[in-house]
């Protein structure tokens, strides 16, 4: 398969099917001005394929995927779109990953294995509207530099192993949808004791927090 249109080509769909992995285990793919990558329900095996630097739109959600994040996946520039949830990957998330550039709209690695800190390296000028980590072994507390992302309208954390008090700061992102921090271990108890009260403008669904959490929730829509 890496024969095909090596210079030229810039579209590739070819999810659902049962392709199980790359000519000579590629480690980085060879089409030069790949733009558009989806391999998603799929039975492919091995270590996550790094596309070209070309590369906007990358999916390959729901295979058999394992090992570490590559570090060679910061060095593109252009990418917009990375989702390989669903899969068997393991180890930490690189820093270099919360904010390697301005491109980055959507980031999905539900469902695999990867463990250790949230990277606390989210910083101001970036785009992301969506993250979703959730469904990990993640640790430790939520990285307060989250707040640089005055944009992000989607975060899901549920299902790691958070534990952490549950932060007023969140209340600062503007742009909110949705909220997710389902089954981690976040405690009663405010960062501001003074005031336990959050207010989200746009916020439209939140996502099983413990019953044991006592907080008040204005939405901008009351």
């Amino acid at each position: 398969m890496s024969k095909v249109s090596v210079e030229t080509l810039l579209f590739l769909d070819l999810s659902y099917n049962s392709l199980t992995d790359f000519d000579d285990f590629l480690l980085v793919l060879p089409w030069s001005k790949l733009q558009y990558m989806k391999l998603d329900s799929n039975i492919i095996r091995g270590s996550l394929p790094v596309p070209p630097l070309s590369i906007v739109f990358y999916c390959i959600s729901n295979n058999f995927l394992k090992g570490e994040i590559p570090q060679l996946l910061c060095n593109l520039n252009f990418l917009s779109i990375l989702d390989f949830s669903y899969n068997n990957m393991s180890g930490g998330i690189p820093v270099c990953l919360s904010n390697f550039n301005k491109s980055l709209l959507v980031l999905k690695v539900r469902s695999n294995q990867l463990e250790g800190p949230i990277p606390n390296g989210w910083a101001s000028g970036n785009r992301l509207k969506v993250i979703d980590l959730s469904k990990n072994k993640l640790q430790e507390k939520i990285p307060k530099s989250l707040m640089e992302y005055k944009i992000l309208e989607y975060l899901d954390l549920g299902n790691n192993h958070i534990r952490d008090a549950l932060p007023s700061w969140l209340g600062s992102l503007p742009e909110f949808n949705i909220l997710g921090l389902s089954s981690n271990a976040f405690y009663d108890r405010m960062e501001n004791p003074k005031l336990n009260l959050i207010v989200f403008p746009k916020l439209r669904i939140i996502r099983s927090f413990s019953q044991q959490i006592q907080w008040n929730l204005v939405l901008g829509l009351l």
